[in-house]
């Protein structure tokens, strides 16, 4: 019996070593083509760190290799030798120091857990001295731990509850990384992304990387309009729009306890400027810029839980004048609305503008429909809205986000701890159906992406994987605002 359990986990293990043997030496071709196309143009810090992710790549492979033919012994049913068995021992360890080191993604974090939670248990089959099976032990126990207990603090705790603070104000600080080089690092998972995120960028003021705020802790007010100002440290982003002047990011809190925000960012400093507090608790999922009149379009249905919620979702807009009179600290109060609109939808999942248009659509994970986005004329004084959709557009499923390039339009689609992608079309006036159209390109980005958001020659984005409902689980963690170069839509 103990035989036929010894087979089955080489063979797991052959399997998932395979596996990442596989997917190693893809990204390793994909790493050296975005290397060497972009080498000239990059800096020197972002080119030695992608060497550095080329390495553990390679280290990562050659780990998976040594597995893999030492798998196909066991299996033979070849003899284990003391030495071999002493490398046996050491492999799982050498393995939780490669994932710990390489911050991977989604699908290379599942198959090395998977792999060395294996390794460890066929360890435990052929040992039979009692030091090295309390070693093992250890080993095995510590490893399940801290994963388990990382993913329940996260799903137990930090989906119902918030951390209390006795800070004041808005957080500007990064969350996860201690310094810009930790983002970098966690940046370069995804090669084509990377390298052109980095094109042409200078050191002086990071890269154009720029800290999320409001991540630690926010000042707001509780729900339900009480008026009493309080701190939450649950603010998840969720929308983003650049202007020449200014960066808007919302965010809603994760409890459902306090008021939703934008923070507003100087777009030539990336400093922090200040908290516009809401007046109610919309998810906030989207925004969108009308440039001809300076109005922030806001998605403003609020969090419902219940499934009988069939109430039409709303859109929200605040001119750019209120928005440079309000001061949270002198008021002490939220903004308000200039005006409120219906949408055709139940939900407005995102939004954005686009040449005098605003589209709001509805996000679905129904893999036997479409997702579905409305076009809808913003009229003449820039606060009124047509709210009867001139069109509709069918599109992917999973879509947190769209916007418009060049002739190109993009969706943004994420849902979990996958990767996130951009799908590119090319836009037509008379195309109305792009869920089943063939896109120009796939771009293959990070984790729980938000909101996509173009200006001039860039492609602005914001991720919610750093709020602190996701913060302690495993994966990729982008805590800044990050943008990509448009030339990768080619």
């Amino acid at each position: 019996m103990k035989k036929i359990i010894l087979k089955i986990v080489s063979i797991i293990i052959l399997i998932m070593s395979a596996l990442l043997v596989i997917l190693n030496s893809k990204d390793l071709t994909i790493n050296f083509i975005g290397l060497f196309t972009y080498l000239k143009i990059l800096p020197n810090k972002i080119v030695l760190i992608g060497v550095l992710r080329i390495l553990l790549k390679f280290l990562i492979t050659i780990y998976s290799l040594i597995v893999m033919l030492l798998q196909v012994k066991i299996i033979k049913g070849k003899e284990i030798t003391k030495k071999k068995k002493i490398i046996i021992l050491f492999i799982p360890i050498i393995g939780i120091i490669l994932q710990v080191i390489a911050l991977s993604d989604y699908t290379i974090n599942m198959l090395l857990m998977v792999l060395l939670i294996a390794e460890v248990l066929e360890l435990l089959l052929i040992t039979n001295k009692k030091l090295f099976r309390r070693l093992e032990y250890i080993v095995f126990i510590s490893y399940i731990l801290v994963v388990l207990s990382s993913i329940s603090f996260s799903y137990l705790f930090c989906h119902k509850y918030e951390l209390p603070t006795s800070n004041k104000g808005t957080s500007t600080k990064s969350v996860i990384t201690k310094n810009i080089n930790s983002q970098i690092w966690q940046m370069s998972t995804k090669p084509e992304f990377y390298y052109n995120s980095f094109q042409n960028k200078k050191k002086k003021n990071n890269y154009n990387l720029i800290p999320i705020p409001g991540l630690s802790y926010t000042d707001t007010v509780t729900k339900d309009n009480s008026l009493l100002i309080e701190t939450c440290t649950t603010m998840t982003p969720q929308g983003l729009v650049v202007t020449d002047d200014y960066i808007y990011v919302s965010a809603y809190c994760y409890t459902h306890e306090h008021n939703s925000v934008i923070y507003q960012i100087d777009k030539k400093t990336n400093k922090f400027i200040k908290t516009i507090v809401l007046p109610d608790t919309s998810h906030v999922g989207g925004l969108a810029y009308d440039t001809n009149n300076k109005v922030l379009w806001i998605a403003t249905k609020k969090y419902n839980t219940s499934k009988d919620d069939n109430t039409l979702a709303t859109v929200s807009c605040i001119t750019q004048d209120v928005i440079d009179n309000y001061d949270f600290k002198i008021e002490k109060k939220p903004i308000r609305y200039n005006e409120t609109f219906q949408t055709a939808f139940t939900n407005t999942s995102f939004m954005t503008y686009y040449n005098g248009y605003l589209f709001t659509g509805l996000f679905s994970k129904d893999k036997t429909t479409t997702s579905i986005t409305a076009k809808l004329k913003i009229l003449e004084n820039g606060t009124t809205l047509d709210t009867e959709p001139t069109s509709y557009y069918y599109i992917p499923n999973y879509v947190q986000s769209m916007a418009f390039l060049d002739n190109k339009i993009m969706f943004a689609t994420s849902y979990g701890y996958k990767p996130s992608e951009i799908i590119v079309y090319e836009y037509s006036e008379d195309r109305i159906d792009y869920a089943n159209t063939e896109p120009l390109k796939v771009i293959t980005t990070y984790p729980m992406l938000e909101q996509l958001y173009p200006y001039n020659n860039e492609l602005y984005m914001i991720y919610e994987s750093t709020a602190y409902a996701y913060r302690y689980t495993p994966g990729i963690k982008i805590d800044h605002i990050v943008n990509l170069n448009k030339k990768i839509l080619q």
